[in-house]
């Protein structure tokens, strides 16, 4: 049990989780118990309802992740990605696995604007669970 976290990249829209899983070969990430970023999602994607829902989640806001992780790495001051409490969802401490977690999100991030600029019709949906 625990944090688990997908963002999912399709080329037609998703509306609910059963769509989700008829899909076949979709792209997918994965992350963790990476409770920072799932707090960030919550916040920046989801308005706030941290639910188990289906997002959607626009190139705007992958860049705008993109450029808060990029920061953080850079001057490891975590304020804009804080570690988050939360059921199952791991340590709050900025440790080792806090770093890797985001160098993963990087790389992640990378692909998916990648996957972007060669199919601009691509569509991405995060979804976390616990």
């Amino acid at each position: 049990m625990g944090l688990d976290m997908n963002m999912y990249a399709a080329e037609n829209e998703i509306t609910d989780l059963e769509q989700l899983w008829e899909e076949k070969d979709l792209p997918c990430w994965y992350w963790r118990k990476a409770n920072q970023i799932h707090n960030w999602m919550v916040k920046h994607v989801q308005s706030g309802t941290d639910d188990c829902g289906l997002y959607e989640v626009s190139i705007s806001q992958i860049k705008k992740l993109k450029d808060t992780v990029t920061s953080v790495l850079n001057t490891r001051n975590t304020k804009k990605l804080p570690p988050t409490a939360g059921f199952f969802f791991g340590s709050t401490e900025v440790d080792e696995w806090y770093w890797a977690d985001l160098n993963d999100t990087q790389q992640y991030l990378d692909e998916m604007l990648t996957l972007s600029e060669s199919n601009p019709q691509t569509k991405f949906y995060y979804y976390a669970s616990w």
